[in-house]
């Protein structure tokens, strides 16, 4: 229903707010089990277990490309994420795949990191650019 779906986005936009504002308040052990839990309900969405507004899945990958950045070894894993969603050929896997792969750099560039972080973070990204474009050809296909 309507009211789902804008309580499902008020909740998503909450989540990516406190990732963004409140990062380093999280307790560590706490923070893989974020990233953890949004790949489960990106999962969930992808295979079309849970129906979900393009708009939330879009907030959803938001933040996810959120707490991505701000984890050691976060882009790489949302990288091969991103891989295995497009992979899998639904319609929905696409749109997550698609969405997280255009998400993460916006989020590397709005971030409020350091100079020498965004520098860091977008080297990784150009590594993965191959890939990225291998998915973009697979998914076209």
């Amino acid at each position: 229903s309507a009211i789902d779906g804008q309580v499902a986005f008020f909740c998503a936009n909450c989540l990516y707010t406190k990732v963004n504002k409140n990062w380093a308040q999280l307790p560590e052990e706490v923070r893989p089990e974020l990233g953890n839990s949004m790949v489960q309900i990106l999962q969930a969405v992808a295979q079309q277990t849970l129906n979900l507004t393009p708009l939330v899945v879009a907030r959803l990958c938001l933040t996810l490309a959120a707490v991505s950045i701000r984890t050691p070894g976060g882009v790489e894993m949302l990288l091969n994420q991103s891989m295995g969603f497009g992979q899998m050929q639904t319609d929905a896997s696409v749109l997550v795949a698609l969405e997280l792969l255009q998400d993460l750099p916006i989020e590397v560039e709005n971030s409020d990191m350091s100079r020498q972080r965004k520098l860091e973070l977008k080297g990784e990204l150009t590594g993965a650019l191959e890939g990225v474009i291998q998915l973009c050809e697979f998914v076209l296909s």
